[in-house]
């Protein structure tokens, strides 16, 4: 066995034996207190940035970076500097997906909503904030037209009438009143405009806190539901490739000679890692029942290994 099989076969018997115990995993990665802050809260801004494919979009991107930088071992040297950044993203990698089956295990708890209303601002009845109510409002019933059967949103939309109408109302009386009477007038406008806007942004509140509920039920209740057995155990494999390629990348770096034949072909045997992250998708939907339901899975662990790694 060459020194770098027993990197290989060394290094996975160390994660194997720690993969249902992911803040060991994290402590095997990165000893000494490691700083990882800045890392994680790259990995964690990628994974939310990966609205389509979720978790496996943001490893496909990882895989594809590490495979950019492997081809330059065929022709220059310059790859070397990247070397440490490429260990670091493939660990991230390691951990991430680590979490990964550790969520759908249930042996990783999902991190706990925060209680928003302790450091939420007064509500504001500013112009810019109805406006910007009033839009989402808009977007919301247009993503999803059943939205106008939600009672806030319905409320909400009856008070944009009433206050068509009220607006009306007043430039027609405006143009009528003399002098004298408009402030009366405008004084009485600017109270049911209050009371208007008080109106949308109290159904708002609501239909937001309605969102959270939904949402919170939602997390917890799609990993329960859901059999992933068949998932987990192919993340398992899917570890073990990242941890192939990350001692492969560490080997090469303490060797300082050699490097180019090895890293030449860790990057030609990326084909099968990409493969298996196809493979994962597959499972999600499998798994879920549809390709739209495997796919919100995806979206849902990125979306929760984010939190993890920003320490919500």
């Amino acid at each position: 066995m060459t020194g770098l099989e027993t990197q290989i076969s060394g290094d996975w018997f160390d994660i194997r034996e720690r993969i249902r115990k992911t803040d060991e995993i994290l402590a095997l990665l990165w000893p000494d207190e490691a700083n990882t802050s800045g890392l994680f809260s790259r990995v964690a801004t990628a994974l939310e940035a990966a609205f389509e494919g979720g978790i496996v979009e943001y490893k496909n991107n990882v895989v594809r970076r590490i495979g950019s930088v492997l081809e330059e071992a065929a022709f220059s040297s310059e790859f070397v500097k990247k070397i440490p950044n490429l260990v670091e993203e493939t660990q991230a990698l390691i951990y991430a997906t680590a979490l990964e089956r550790g969520i759908l295990a249930q042996e990783v708890r999902l991190v706990p909503d925060r209680d928003e209303s302790e450091d939420a601002e007064p509500a504001t009845m500013s112009d810019a904030h109805i406006k910007s109510i009033i839009a989402d409002v808009k977007e919301i019933v247009a993503n999803d037209p059943s939205a106008r059967m939600n009672n806030a949103i319905k409320n909400i939309l009856l008070q944009l009438n009433k206050y068509r109408d009220e607006v009306n109302a007043f430039s027609s009386l405006k143009a009528k009143s003399d002098p004298d009477r408009l402030e009366a007038i405008t004084k009485n406008f600017q109270a049911s405009f209050g009371n208007i806007f008080d109106s949308i942004r109290r159904n708002y509140s609501q239909f937001q806190e309605e969102q959270r509920l939904s949402m919170r039920r939602e997390r917890g209740d799609v990993i329960k539901r859901t059999d992933t057995t068949a998932l987990q155990k192919h993340l398992a494999s899917e570890i073990e490739d990242f941890s192939r390629v990350r001692s492969t990348l560490v080997h090469v770096s303490r060797e300082h000679y050699h490097m180019r034949e090895p890293l030449v072909k860790l990057g030609e045997s990326l084909a099968q890692t990409e493969a298996l992250l196809e493979e994962e998708v597959a499972l999600a939907e499998n798994a879920s029942g549809s390709e739209m339901a495997g796919a919100a899975l995806l979206r849902l662990l990125a979306r929760e290994i984010a939190r993890i790694l920003r320490g919500e």
